[in-house]
């Protein structure tokens, strides 16, 4: 019940599953069947007492076709009756002959089961127009009841999964349906096997982030020792620092990357007519995604201005500077640049920056 608990403080709907499989499956969709209205009322006693919205009815295996419309017909009034705003969503696996079929989107097959339930989960096989075409089916009405599946274990799931599971999300928000994301523990159970828990939350991290994914696992390259320098490139190619002797990445750490590799690139243009350039030495990685950190002090910043703003007003007669301050608040402006380069084809890199 905790799991329950856990979700509705954070105002989550939390369904139950009701799964029939192989042989027993069968042998047991015959026993369900055989008193559906029954059965449909035990289930939503079970959701009434453990405080959850719905179910998700999965029956990947042969069943009467019939008689499993009337179960989910019957549950769905059930839940309904009991918790207005329940949920009771159709898995994409039954046939017209009661057989395991998966369509892998809204069809004319499935849609009998959708017309009788609040929607549908569809399996993960999918090509990329059949978002599309289980949008056209449902209507501009319940199109959003339409789970289009993703499978992050990558089977058979387009785009692969894992890390890639965007290229599959991307197709599925034009196609204007829902989401149904199967098997997130993927990022634990595969892609961070053995590696520790800090290579796990890393990797968390970038899944749920929506970054640029890569379908490498983490190998975290070493940085250059001494990062280069922010610097005017002469004629003869020596590097000269300026601004306090500024170096371009200098405390930054790299929590995760995609790729390997580091390179040092130049950028800027020509100053005036002289043929001087102003340069720029950047780090350029080979990474299809990169996360870095830095923690930058600004106390002693802090304390130069406030020195400077006691001293502007220590000819203030008619109020005490300290005392001013402390009346007045001080803020410090923060600024921050950030250049980012990218090569054609892909120049629409995501980029962002956080700063807390």
């Amino acid at each position: 019940r905790g799991w329950i608990e856990s979700c509705h403080r954070h105002g989550v709907m939390v369904l139950g599953t009701l799964i029939t499989e192989w042989d027993q499956g069968a042998s047991d969709n015959k026993e369900l069947l055989l008193k559906p209205q029954v059965f449909a009322k035990k289930l939503t006693d079970i959701a009434v007492y453990y405080g959850f919205e719905g179910w998700l009815v999965n029956i990947e295996a042969v069943c009467d076709r019939s008689k499993m419309k009337t179960f989910v017909s019957s549950l769905c009034a059930c839940m309904h009756d009991a918790i207005p705003w329940a949920q009771v969503i159709w898995y994409d696996s039954i046939g017209p002959k009661g057989t395991i079929q998966y369509d892998n989107r809204l069809s004319k097959n499935n849609k009998a089961f959708f017309d009788l339930c609040d929607g549908i989960f569809t399996n993960y096989s999918w090509r990329e127009n059949y978002p599309f075409k289980s949008t056209k089916l449902a209507g501009d009405d319940r199109c959003y009841d339409v789970y289009t599946g993703i499978d992050v274990f990558g089977r058979g799931t387009f785009g692969g999964g894992g890390l890639n599971t965007q290229a599959a999300m991307s197709v599925i928000h034009k196609a204007n349906t829902s989401l149904a994301l199967f098997a997130p523990g993927w990022t634990h159970e595969v892609a961070a096997k053995g590696q520790g828990i800090k290579a796990w939350r890393r990797i968390e991290e970038c899944f749920w982030d929506g970054a640029k994914f890569s379908k490498n696992l983490i190998k975290t390259p070493t940085p250059p020792s001494q990062p280069p320098p922010t610097a005017h490139g002469d004629d003869d190619g020596e590097a000269h620092n300026d601004d306090h002797n500024k170096v371009v990445g200098e405390g930054w750490k790299v929590l995760a990357n995609g790729g390997q590799g580091w390179s040092v690139d130049e950028i800027g243009e020509e100053e005036g007519g002289g043929g001087r350039e102003s340069r720029v030495r950047v780090w350029v990685t080979s990474h299809q995604w990169c996360e870095r950190e830095c923690l930058i002090d600004l106390r002693p910043v802090l304390k130069q201005q406030q020195q400077q703003h006691l001293h502007d007003h220590q000819h203030d007669h008619q109020h005490d500077p300290q005392q001013h301050l402390q009346q007045q608040g001080h803020m410090m402006e923060v600024t921050c640049e950030a250049v980012v380069k990218g090569k054609p084809p892909n120049t629409k890199d995501k980029y962002r920056l956080v700063v807390q």
